[in-house]
């Protein structure tokens, strides 16, 4: 009986210890991964991060080959967000201000205190404070800013500074390629002066 007890006893022990040990290694291992995705969390929320960018909307600054349709080849951008403030003429990350927590990228071609014919001619737009209009650099195959006007720059991610991958492998220099500013004016012009209570438009073509 005493025997036997003994060896009850050291089974227990060792069972124990086992898992004990265990528990100090899943512990450790779970900190592990909680940091990585905290750490990855910060660094893609609000450093920089990478997207893939769909469609033809920015041809030909990006995607520019149209011969690869349907989404199965993009080009693969850079967005730098940390201390990011949005500038006309940049090519920017932002959420769709109509579809609910989908990206789109654009281009920046007036800010607030702007006013903006549409691509018409028809129609000019007073861009309301802490507000930005936004447009594709392909006209005819863009979603933007001339369909529902503009949008808040709080919907701003980042702004586009690379292509990392682009859409066709054979163009080697499009590799790390800058994404250029381009301004675009031409129908920009700014609320200057108040006479009588009432604004006066004052054309400003070609000047920030």
């Amino acid at each position: 009986m005493f025997p036997s007890r003994i060896f009850r006893s050291f089974t227990s022990l060792k069972s124990n210890a086992q898992r004990r040990s265990i528990f100090p290694s899943f512990s450790s291992s779970l900190i592990s991964i909680s940091s990585f995705f905290g750490l990855y969390y910060f660094v893609t929320e609000e450093l920089a991060d990478c997207v893939w960018v769909e469609g033809g909307s920015m041809r030909p600054s990006l995607n520019p080959d149209s011969s690869f349709q349907g989404g199965k080849k993009m080009d693969y951008c850079l967005i730098r967000k940390w201390n990011y403030v949005p500038k006309v003429g940049d090519v920017v990350c932002l959420w769709s201000p109509i579809h609910y927590n989908k990206s789109i990228i654009k281009r920046i071609v007036a800010m607030e205190g702007d006013v903006i014919l549409d691509r018409r001619r028809e129609k000019s737009w007073k861009i309301p404070t802490g507000h930005c209009w936004i447009e594709g650099d392909n006209a005819g195959n863009s979603i933007d800013s001339n369909f529902f006007g503009p949008v808040s720059i709080y919907l701003i991610q980042g702004k586009a500074l690379r292509v990392l991958i682009p859409q066709n492998s054979s163009q080697r220099e499009r590799f790390f390629r800058k994404i250029e500013n381009v301004s675009d004016r031409d129908r920009v012009f700014r609320v200057s002066q108040v006479e009588n209570g009432k604004s006066v438009i004052r054309f400003n073509f070609g000047e920030d």
